[in-house]
């Protein structure tokens, strides 16, 4: 099976119902990158018989350029999602997995068993949807699909369905929600620094864990100390809140931010799926869900340590 010489589709986009939010912000972020998408959410609870079922089949088999899945480990399981996997693995059988990718939404990351690993694409959490768009209109073109100039109409559509979900997301930081959320996500992270750093002592390097009341924590190894701070502004908003994490090569932290070798600010943030996290409020604008916060702290800690220990008489 070859695809034709001019697909009909640039892009397939295949994901659960559930994800369909997701599914339109990379739809929307695709759109004045690339020709036509096929993402037909809607339509699956519409199309019965043997005619829907085999035009969702053939836009993931021959008709579209790249075929995207947004994955989680039910995919595939569904009905339209079980079409739409068949008709994939036939393709990917054929044309050795060529312009497939496959975005795993599921926290840890978790491939479908059948699939390459090489193919999958593993920064939407931490890099954003639009990250993510541009690395699919790059094999959109590598697969011979043309730079696509949208119209002013879809120009518009595209810009208020950003401007509505900013808008609710900026709601719910400021509500009662979006202080238990963030809440829950700091007692996360608190749970997530305390165990890897038992885990970092149990090798027998000295790592110690130490939480001050319930917005800070300290690790500290090798000369070497990571302090995050939480700062809310109001007991019913997050917004204006943010998470401070200093890592300094000296033991204790001291006044003035003496040995400072890494200081970040972060904002306690919905993913793309709804979930709470922290978004840096640099320029990266990079997402991490607790446990990656966790991890990218005490890997900032380790490398300060080490270059302690190198220069250390």
């Amino acid at each position: 099976m070859n695809l034709p010489e001019g697909p009909r589709y640039d892009v397939a986009i295949s994901l659960l119902a559930s994800d369909e939010r997701l599914g339109q912000e990379l739809h929307d972020a695709l759109r004045p990158r690339v020709g036509e998408i096929f993402f037909y959410p809607e339509s699956q609870r519409d199309l019965v018989g043997e005619d829907g079922i085999e035009r969702f089949r053939r836009a993931f088999l021959s008709e579209s350029r790249v075929v995207v899945v947004l994955y989680r480990g039910e995919w595939g399981r569904t009905p339209w999602t079980g079409i739409e996997e068949t008709a994939i693995k036939e393709r990917g059988l054929v044309n050795n997995w060529e312009n497939l990718v496959v975005v795993p939404l599921d926290d840890p990351p978790a491939p479908p068993p059948w699939l390459p690993t090489f193919r999958l694409w593993t920064g939407w959490q931490q890099y954003g949807v639009g990250e993510v768009a541009a690395g699919i209109a790059r094999k959109v073109q590598e697969a011979g699909g043309r730079p696509f100039a949208e119209t002013p109409m879809e120009h518009l559509e595209r810009v208020l369905r950003k401007v509505a979900v900013r808008r609710e997301r900026d709601e719910t930081r400021r509500s009662g929600t979006g202080v238990q959320g963030a809440n829950e996500a700091l007692r996360e992270l608190w749970r997530e620094l305390e165990n890897e750093t038992v885990e970092l002592s149990n090798t027998g390097q000295t790592f110690t864990y130490e939480q001050q009341g319930e917005g800070r924590a300290l690790v500290h190894g090798f000369q070497t100390s990571a302090r995050l701070t939480w700062k809310p502004v109001a007991s019913n908003s997050v917004a204006g809140a943010r998470l401070e994490v200093l890592v300094t090569r000296h033991h204790w932290v001291g006044q003035g931010k003496p040995g400072l070798r890494v200081d970040a600010d972060l904002k306690a943030d919905l993913a793309q799926d709804g979930r709470w996290g922290w978004r840096l409020l640099s320029r990266s604008q990079r997402w991490f869900s607790s446990a990656e916060l966790a991890d990218w702290t005490l890997h900032e800690l380790i490398e300060q340590a080490g270059l302690n220990l190198l220069s250390s008489p």
